[in-house]
């Protein structure tokens, strides 16, 4: 069993798994990809995609989320939520589950976006 430490993930890493379109399973809670991707890469996102309601218990759903795809446990998951503190304790909870690659979206979604214009913005000067 692990020891309830999810990874981090920055911006950088997660787009390089989105763009490069490697398999990985996304627990995400209440996030619209759709601002961020658009084409092969949101098409490739709403693959990898379970929906988590935020009424209901998230750890409870996300285990019941992964048995119901066969994921094994050594399956790359990432969980994304709005700020990365819910997302955080997705991720520690699967890996004291014994699941070996769990992820967590560092400062979640909101510092996602932000980091995303800055890189565009970037790129543009």
């Amino acid at each position: 069993m692990g020891q309830g430490t999810g990874l981090p993930l920055g911006y950088y890493q997660l787009n390089n798994l989105i763009t490069s379109r490697i398999p990985f399973l996304i627990l995400s809670v209440q996030n619209d990809f759709s601002k961020v991707y658009s084409g092969m890469e949101l098409h490739h996102i709403r693959n990898f995609s379970v929906e988590l309601d935020p009424s209901q218990d998230l750890n409870a759903q996300s285990v019941a989320a992964i048995v119901e795809r066969h994921i094994p446990k050594e399956y790359p998951i990432l969980a994304i939520c709005e700020t990365g503190k819910t997302s955080k304790e997705i991720a520690d909870y699967l890996d004291e589950q014994g699941y070996s690659n769990t992820f967590y979206l560092l400062d979640g979604f909101k510092g996602y976006q932000e980091d995303l214009a800055k890189s565009k913005s970037e790129q543009g000067s």
